[in-house]
């Protein structure tokens, strides 16, 4: 099993997103990066129609 943790309080309050990286394979970093930029994306969008 993983261990990593986003910071998301952090990332709501500054934009950016820190990763708390553990024993963690690559592939799951991957995953959790593209996750992360289309929430970021879709938020925007959906700021900018607001």
């Amino acid at each position: 099993m993983p261990s990593l943790e986003v910071d998301w309080d952090f990332g709501r309050r500054t934009g950016c997103y820190l990763i708390s990286l553990g024993a963690v394979r690559t592939s799951d970093v991957v995953r959790i990066v593209e996750l992360l930029r289309k929430g970021l994306h879709f938020e925007r969008l959906a700021a900018d129609d607001g």
